[in-house]
């Protein structure tokens, strides 16, 4: 039992460091925000979250099929899963030295929130960036040969996870002087996800699981 807990919270806290780290779903809500309000904001982050139930579904309901019958595929998938999470881990430390980037003009017209939440679901849930991290989470064997209850928690974490981060990140986006203040704290965030995703990728690669 303090095994399936120890995966759980690991994989819930690799997604808790992916959904920090600023990536395709981060400056969509960005654009939404500056663009469309803070409404418009809260909508996409409702599609996002409904992206991750989609996703975190997947893993639970093809994971154990995998695990349970080829440990090559095992092995395979932790090392796919280690790679992705080293290279999130690059991207950070690289972006801790670099300056916010310009991100563009906002739209100007006025469309309905469903809108919004259709495009955050889209966009989500067609990203790589998201896909290659649910299989990096399906690889760390959170819901693997454990009992139902496990995975419906696994999938309900995780959909309210990002659900909460990615209403925060709309929250902080739509105030004010967000773009000075988050401009200020760059490095230090980008230089802790980098941390944070090396040792999630090191603990992948040296699990005897």
């Amino acid at each position: 039992m303090d095994v399936i807990w120890l995966s759980l919270f690991t994989a819930w806290g690799v997604q808790a460091a992916s959904l920090l780290s600023p990536g395709p779903g981060v400056l969509f809500l960005l654009s939404l925000a500056s663009g469309q309000g803070r409404a418009h904001a809260l909508a996409g982050a409702v599609g996002i979250a409904g992206a991750a139930l989609v996703w975190s579904s997947a893993t639970v309901l093809g994971v154990s099929t995998l695990l349970a019958g080829a440990s090559e595929v095992l092995y395979a998938m932790k090392l796919i899963g280690a790679a992705y999470l080293i290279w999130l881990a690059w991207r950070s430390f690289r972006a801790a030295g670099q300056p916010v980037a310009d991100l563009g003009a906002p739209c100007k017209s006025a469309k309905p929130l469903s809108s919004s939440v259709t495009a955050g679901f889209l966009m989500q849930v067609s990203n790589p960036k998201a896909i290659f991290f649910w299989l990096a989470i399906a690889s760390l064997g959170a819901t693997a040969s454990a009992p139902a209850w496990v995975s419906v928690l696994f999938i309900a974490v995780a959909v309210l996870l990002s659900l909460l981060i990615h209403i925060a990140w709309a929250l902080l986006f739509s105030a004010s002087a967000t773009l000075s203040v988050y401009g200020g704290l760059k490095s230090k965030i980008d230089t802790v996800l980098g941390v944070l995703f090396l040792g999630a990728a090191l603990r992948l690669v040296t699990s005897k699981d």
